[in-house]
């Protein structure tokens, strides 16, 4: 949506329709909320995990991430050199 001060919003609306008990119609009540901070903040973390990522994938050192679990879920390409040493 655009705003009164002319810059575009990300916004999510929803109406229903009201009918009255003669089978008219009498409008529609709804909201709009306004995410456009929150599609902002959204960007900035998916941002930031891929330069995270990134720093991980490059790493000349062997470095693991793992999750919660303790699950490998990503490795460094120096780890995966390293590796790669040692297997025979």
């Amino acid at each position: 949506m655009r705003g009164a001060d002319g810059r575009y919003h990300w916004c999510i609306d929803a109406a229903s329709p009201r009918i009255g008990a003669d089978g008219e119609f009498r409008g529609y009540i709804g909201s709009v909320i306004d995410i456009t901070d929150r599609k902002r903040i959204e960007e900035q973390l998916r941002a930031a995990n891929e330069t995270f990522r990134d720093l991980i994938d490059r790493s000349p050192f062997g470095v693991y991430a793992i999750d919660a679990d303790f699950r490998l879920v990503q490795v460094s390409e120096g780890a995966q050199g390293c590796s790669k040493m040692f297997v025979r």
